[in-house]
């Protein structure tokens, strides 16, 4: 979605990060762009054995200890931020 973002302000004549400034979620496809998007990193692998300790608990009828869970994230400075 962000790279259709930046294409439509690179057709509006604006540019990042001087007129705007976009972040997106850290896929491949955000260091291919130009400029480069900054981004927010997520702990894929985490989330997703967490979701799944979670849910086999729950499928065992089993109480979960905690309802929410906060995992560690991270940003990635590019070029489509100012610095």
């Amino acid at each position: 979605m962000a790279a259709g973002v930046l294409n439509g302000l690179t057709d509006l004549g604006l540019h990042l990060p001087q007129d705007f400034e976009l972040i997106s979620n850290n896929s491949q496809l955000t260091r291919m762009t130009r400029p480069a998007m900054s981004s927010i990193t997520q702990p894929i692998y985490d989330i997703g054995a967490v979701s799944m300790r979670m849910l086999t608990k729950l499928m065992g009828h089993e109480e979960l200890d905690d309802t929410q869970i906060e995992l560690m994230h991270g940003f990635t400075t590019r070029d489509s931020t100012a610095k």
